[in-house]
């Protein structure tokens, strides 16, 4: 059973500090072209030629460029930690410029699902506040409602629909630590979805 998710651990706005180099004025006129807009009370979106991005009601959801396509939901939903599953339960959302996050939590770890929309695409970063005291292996659990995800030889990792062509393309994941230093990781097929893991010798 998940504890419930704190706001206090959101990241400000700019202050990514995965993202601190490579800031440029073209990565400034970027984030503004691909803000949030306001929709309505409850409903935000960023809308570009090959995608758009719903918030609505504390989910988040993609619509691909084909209008006849539905909207579909990529969010993390589990961690496993050293063999032990919980559900991840979910915090207050907030959208900022281009960004849109939640607090999630277990009993034992906090999170943050921090997604940044892009001209092509977006960009998923799930952040841990702290290691679990003892912990040896945590893995992330991710899933996209109604899809199945493969990998194929060339390791191109998608989420594909059985009845439909649409399709969500993941790209490489990345682990980077409070030091800006960022180490590969490959992403595994577990119950139909792409799971992450990490060792606890990976981030000391």
């Amino acid at each position: 059973r998940g504890s419930k998710a704190s706001s206090d651990l959101r990241v400000e706005f700019g202050r990514e500090f995965w993202r601190s180099s490579g800031k440029t004025v073209n990565d400034a006129i970027a984030r503004v072209r691909h803000a949030f807009r306001v929709e309505s009370d409850e409903e935000r979106s960023v809308r570009t030629d090959t995608y758009a991005v719903e918030a609505v009601d504390d989910e988040l959801r993609f619509v691909p460029a084909t209008a006849s396509d539905s909207p579909l939901r990529w969010h993390a939903h589990g961690l496993v930690t050293d063999g032990r599953r919980e559900s991840l339960s979910g915090g207050p959302t907030r959208t900022r410029g281009d960004t849109w996050q939640q607090p999630l939590a277990t009993s034992r770890s906090r999170w943050v699902e921090h997604v940044r929309a892009a001209a092509t695409g977006a960009e998923y970063t799930w952040i841990l506040a702290e290691w679990p005291t003892e912990a040896r292996s945590l893995t992330l659990l991710t899933s996209v409602d109604g899809y199945r995800a493969s990998i194929d030889e060339d390791h191109e990792v998608r989420f594909r629909q059985n009845d439909s062509s649409q399709e969500l393309r993941v790209g490489p994941a990345t682990l980077v630590d409070a030091n800006g230093v960022q180490t590969p990781i490959e992403a595994s097929l577990v119950e139909g979805g792409l799971a992450f893991s990490l060792t606890a010798s990976m981030v000391e």
